[in-house]
């Protein structure tokens, strides 16, 4: 079997949005179908249940994630479809068992568990990280203040935040940088093939260029 799914994953401002659906869209003019899933969108759509469980505390969070992902999968299976999903590994999975303050036992074992779901479409990984000050400070300077103070006020809230009594801009890159090293840890063992990108310079062409080079070889073993 060939490659079904890539992931786009790492922290908040790394450029997953933009480097997925142009990695998509790079996909496509070669002659291959491709369905290209942002984050905003998933959160509505095929994380909905995850992202309720979370908002509502659920202690069973790292059961729905599990049965999120297998559904996924199901969906995979069914089509000859390439798949590319925008932060839904980071942002919409393992970033929020962290946020929730799950123990680290059981955010293991649900790595474990979606790593196996996936494992028969083979799935390719690009991992975009840096310097995550400089990473968010970038991102706020692109998106505004506002932007930040939501994002802000929102993370305040988190149980993970709370018990370590972080707040604001500071509480904020702290936390991108724990789980930043939450998926150094975490990666290795999924056992995938891994695309490391660090994005911190902003040289999104160099970047473009770097995927060209992993998107060619998967097409051309299709």
């Amino acid at each position: 079997m060939h490659t079904r799914l890539i992931l786009f994953d790492g922290i908040l401002g790394t450029g997953k949005s933009s480097l997925s659906e142009w990695s998509a869209q790079w996909l496509r003019e070669q002659g291959l179908t491709t369905q290209w899933s942002g984050e905003s969108p998933l959160y509505r759509t095929r994380f909905a249940s995850f992202w309720t469980a979370f908002q509502a505390r659920d202690a069973q969070l790292n059961a729905v994630l599990v049965e999120t992902w297998r559904q996924i999968a199901d969906e995979i299976f069914r089509t000859d479809e390439i798949f590319i999903l925008d932060g839904a590994l980071s942002n919409l999975s393992f970033n929020l068992l962290l946020a929730a303050n799950l123990p680290p036992e059981d955010l293991e074992q649900t790595v474990r568990e979606v790593g196996a779901i996936l494992l028969p479409y083979q799935p390719l990984l690009v991992y975009l990280s840096g310097n995550t000050k400089a990473i968010l400070e970038r991102t706020i300077q692109a998106r505004g203040d506002r932007w930040a103070e939501a994002v802000t006020t929102l993370f305040n809230g988190l149980p993970y935040q709370r018990v370590r009594e972080r707040r604001g801009i500071e509480g904020l890159i702290a936390f991108l940088q724990d789980a930043q090293d939450l998926l150094d840890q975490t990666l290795p063992r999924l056992l995938w093939p891994v695309v490391s990108i660090d994005t911190t310079a902003g040289a999104w062409d160099g970047y473009q260029q770097t995927l060209v080079e992993q998107l060619a070889l998967l097409a051309t073993s299709r």
